[in-house]
């Protein structure tokens, strides 16, 4: 039987002497910088995936935030990207953390994105397309006309 067991945590802290560092306590309950522990989280999932709840009743469920239901169902469910590519693609490079440049794939139909890439190197991009859609799909997928 689940029974909800409420866990008050406080952060420890303790200073060296010598070289004045600070070290915290930690637990496996939760992880660091965290608030939320990995069962309730685990239960969200669940509430979710068994339940087909919408957040706001897993948030009254579980008594946290409906923002809180959002960031664990959307840091562990990871959706399935589609194994076809769109007929119609729109590519840009945008400038993304540390002034570094990086690779935006958006549907032009449906404006979604189909992938970003960590840069804008040729390399990568004809490595990412190659090893994630088929040349098979024809005139869809053009390998060969890249250069």
């Amino acid at each position: 039987m689940d029974r909800p067991v409420i866990l008050e945590l406080n952060k420890q802290r303790w200073r060296c002497s010598n070289c004045h560092s600070t070290c915290t306590a930690t637990t496996p309950v939760v992880s660091t910088n965290h608030a939320i522990g990995h069962g309730l989280a685990t239960h969200v999932l669940k509430l979710a995936s068994s339940k087909s709840l919408p957040a706001k009743t897993i948030a009254s469920l579980t008594g946290i935030s409906t923002n809180s239901v959002q960031r664990i169902l959307t840091a562990n469910i990871h959706p399935h990207a589609s194994r076809r590519l769109p007929i119609n693609l729109c590519f840009d490079e945008f400038r993304s953390t540390h002034g570094s440049m990086s690779f935006i794939c958006i549907d032009a139909d449906t404006h979604k994105s189909v992938k970003v890439l960590s840069d804008r190197l040729n390399r990568t991009i004809k490595q990412f397309f190659l090893s994630q859609y088929s040349t098979a799909d024809g005139p869809r997928f053009n390998a060969s006309s890249w250069t």
